[in-house]
């Protein structure tokens, strides 16, 4: 079965030292690929944690600036009622 596998990706040894070296590399390269994915993965979690993050103090800016507005849109509302000249007696 393994000699199937090995023809099927166009490995097939032509000797058996050279099969077992090809075997070797092969697991090495596989262990390696296998760790670069564990780092990949670890990397993919911080950036998942730091969005998480960004969001939340997005979150917080945005409602920041709408307090801000509101407030800002009452004193001119304020500033426009106290230029306004009377009418009739008050």
């Amino acid at each position: 079965m393994f000699y199937k596998l090995l023809k099927y990706f166009g490995l097939s040894p032509k000797e058996k030292g050279s099969d077992r070296q090809e075997v070797f590399l092969l697991r090495t390269e596989n262990d390696s690929l296998r760790h670069v994915i564990k780092l990949l993965e670890d990397e993919i979690k911080k950036l998942s944690d730091n969005n998480r993050v960004m969001a939340e103090k997005l979150t917080e800016i945005k409602k920041a600036e709408s307090e801000a507005y509101k407030q800002l849109m009452e004193q001119m509302d304020l500033m426009y009622l106290e230029a306004l000249e009377p009418v009739g007696e008050a």
